[in-house]
């Protein structure tokens, strides 16, 4: 297991968080970019709003070359506006990968999402859209091969030019349900346009990746 690859996606997980909350994310900034306190800490990220900074920092609890933590929280002790954010990954810790789907499986979870709508399941169909969303997302990173956070999902595709601005704010809006009722909210009421629109997007993607996919060929 690369120790590059799961720091990245532990970082790339944080920096959606923190996205998602209103702050700008600067990754792996340059130490002209850094206020001179923190020039030798290497954060991995910093974070910047309105009520306070945040610096970065992804250490394996494994690391022969680990950074003092004390040390590292010690810098922060006297700095105003600014504070530590330090997470600790241990590869025993992460999840299993999970496989590449096939296009065909994910435009069968995307009729499947239409039936879900019409037989008043929108709830089902919703968890059941970002899970094809983060399947699409999958097939073009290599890097998502293991289960990710669905705010980093819709930032990468974003990103990437895969989904416009106007549609990554409709999924936003939408995973706040999603997260509420994967995870027992079943009495909310989920609007089958809203999950619709998911479903809309979802098609083009898979749409546009058949386009591409021919060109190559």
């Amino acid at each position: 297991m690369d120790p590059l690859v799961t720091k990245r996606e532990v970082l790339d997980g944080v920096i959606a968080h923190l996205e998602s909350a209103g702050y700008e994310v600067l990754r792996q900034p340059s130490r002209s970019t850094l206020p001179p306190f923190l020039a030798d800490t290497r954060p991995d990220a910093v974070a910047y709003r309105d009520d306070g900074n945040l610096a970065i920092y992804v250490i394996h609890r494994n690391q022969s070359a680990r950074p003092d933590v004390g040390a590292l929280q010690n810098v922060f002790k006297d700095a105003q506006r600014w504070s530590a954010k330090i997470h600790f990954i241990n590869a025993a810790d992460l999840p299993p990968a999970v496989g590449v789907e096939e296009k065909a499986s994910i435009e069968a979870a995307v009729e499947q999402i239409d039936r879900l709508i019409t037989e008043q399941q929108p709830g089902i169909a919703l968890v059941l859209g970002f899970s094809a969303l983060e399947a699409l997302a999958r097939r073009n990173r290599p890097q998502f091969e293991r289960p990710q956070n669905a705010a980093a999902v819709i930032e990468t595709l974003t990103q990437d030019g895969r989904i416009m601005q106007d549609e990554a704010t409709t999924l936003r809006e939408l995973l706040d349900a999603r997260n509420a009722f994967a995870h027992g909210g079943l009495s909310l009421t989920v609007d089958p346009e809203d999950v619709s629109r998911l479903a809309a997007i979802l098609r083009r993607l898979v749409r546009e990746e058949t386009v591409e996919t021919a060109e190559v060929a």
